[in-house]
């Protein structure tokens, strides 16, 4: 809940810049933030010593570091926040649809941005692990690129007790792209054919709505 309140504050803040409205100050993106979090209707579960307070403490930090921050001012024209794409651009596969977070024009290149947040800084590893979502998401835009090169990266804020920013660069490696829609094409050929098998993981488990067939399958 706090990575999707966070999100759309920022999703405010850069859209009053693409309007070319008053730059929102961070009181105006506590609001976002605070008015977001209470629109949630599902039930939400805190940590211990963790409170709607604590996050709102914790939204002005981070809040406040964006401000402050090279990211609040992108260099060249804002042409897309939350701007929903869908494509066909893997043969054979269902269209793509992709959610891109920021895209600025800088006149010699296409600059496009995802949001993440994470407790910790993000690592070469990290970065490697998602890079596949923004070479589909690169495939979506080149067409409005206009043959100009797309640039890629994300941009990771922790929640941290003194929250940081980080932006990681992700190459726009044409080899990467082929082979992550090969995989795509393997994965989408064996959903249509039925074939599933466990995929075990810590990190998704425990949120997986598939988590009681996967540990009843038996081969």
């Amino acid at each position: 809940m706090y990575g999707s309140s966070i999100h759309a504050a920022l999703q405010h803040y850069f859209e009053q810049l693409l309007a070319s409205a008053e730059r929102p100050d961070l009181d105006g993106l506590l609001d976002v933030f605070q008015e977001t979090w209470r629109a949630c209707d599902k039930p939400i579960q805190y940590g211990k010593r963790e409170d709607f307070d604590f996050y709102c403490r914790l939204a002005d930090r981070t809040l406040w570091a964006f401000l402050e921050g090279g990211w609040a001012y992108p260099e060249g024209q804002i042409v897309g926040v939350e701007e929903e794409l869908r494509a066909p651009i893997i043969p054979g596969c269902p269209d793509i649809l992709g959610r891109i977070d920021l895209l600025v024009d800088r006149g010699d290149a296409l600059e496009l941005r995802d949001f993440k947040t994470a407790r910790s800084s993000w690592n070469d590893e990290h970065v490697a692990e998602a890079a596949p979502q923004l070479w589909l998401y690169a495939e979506l835009v080149r067409p409005f690129a206009g043959g100009r090169p797309v640039k890629l990266a994300f941009a990771v804020l922790t929640k941290t007790q003194s929250p940081t920013f980080t932006l990681h660069a992700v190459a726009d490696d044409a080899r990467q792209i082929a082979r992550t829609k090969r995989i795509a094409q393997r994965v989408w050929r064996a959903i249509e054919a039925g074939h599933f098998y466990p995929n075990p993981t810590a990190a998704n488990c425990s949120t997986c709505p598939y988590r009681k067939p996967c540990q009843a399958w038996t081969g």
